[in-house]
């Protein structure tokens, strides 16, 4: 998922490596169906780890999440990114 924020370039992606860190967190997939309020921006958070994991902090991962209007379509391209 590549997007554009403030004229900076941002590519979201799950890799092995990633979903394993997201798992030593204790991020648990299922939980972002059962509390999606909770974990859907964790799960955002999560995409960003692959490319970014160093050069964005968590309140600007927090104001780029605000910014997509839709939710139910981020989540559906986040799940299908991390299967």
């Amino acid at each position: 998922l590549d997007f554009e924020y403030k004229g900076k370039k941002y590519t979201l992606e799950f890799t092995r490596e990633s979903i394993k860190q997201m798992e030593r967190e204790h991020f648990v997939l299922e939980d972002v169906v059962r509390k999606p309020m909770l974990t859907l921006p964790i799960f955002f958070a999560g995409a960003f780890k692959a490319h970014h994991k160093f050069d964005v902090k968590q309140k600007k991962i927090e104001e780029m999440f605000e910014k997509f209007t839709n939710k139910q379509a981020l989540f559906e391209k986040l799940l299908d990114m991390y299967q």
